[in-house]
């Protein structure tokens, strides 16, 4: 894991943390959102130990991942060949932002801002299974969303993320 450095005098986007793992089940960055940021984005890229599963993302209220109902995600995926592909689901435990694969790197760019209770963000990226992924949608906390948490349906996954914040 990587901390950047004092960036209390700089505008713009600034980096705010890295993380490097493997065999992870699942990637958190807690307590990450704060008012210092109007907006987020989050750089990650994985290969997995199980393919064709579903890559899903969660909210984090300090330490702990929102859980029941909370997630309303559609996500569009499409190949080279044209298909299209609709995993847009409401009212999840999690939100599906990907698919993983075990023998070539998933690649996402996942946009977000907190407001409140809520958390919306926009995902877009490359997964050698569907080609190209499109979504967005939202997660509902009791309280202020302040992290989040990526993981495969099974299997673990290893490869590197990083966060980025846009200062106000």
């Amino acid at each position: 894991m990587t901390k950047a450095r004092d960036n209390s005098s700089l505008s713009g986007l600034v980096l705010l943390e890295t993380k490097t793992f493997s065999g992870l089940t699942e990637l958190n960055f807690s307590n990450i959102i704060s008012s210092t940021y109007s907006h987020y984005r989050v750089e990650f890229n994985s290969l997995f130990s199980v393919g064709a599963g579903a890559l899903n993302f969660r909210g984090r209220i300090n330490l702990t991942d929102v859980a029941g109902t909370a997630y309303d995600a559609p996500v569009i995926a499409f190949n080279r060949a044209g298909v299209v592909s609709n995993f847009g689901v409401n009212g999840t435990s999690a939100a599906r932002i990907g698919t993983t694969n075990t023998t070539r790197t998933t690649f996402l760019n996942i946009n977000f801002s907190a407001v409140g209770n809520y958390l919306y963000f926009y995902t877009n990226g490359i997964s050698p299974i569907d080609d190209g992924l499109i979504g967005g949608g939202m997660v509902t906390g009791a309280s202020p969303i302040t992290g989040f948490t990526i993981f495969p349906a099974s299997g673990t996954m290893t490869g590197t993320a990083s966060v980025y914040g846009y200062r106000k």
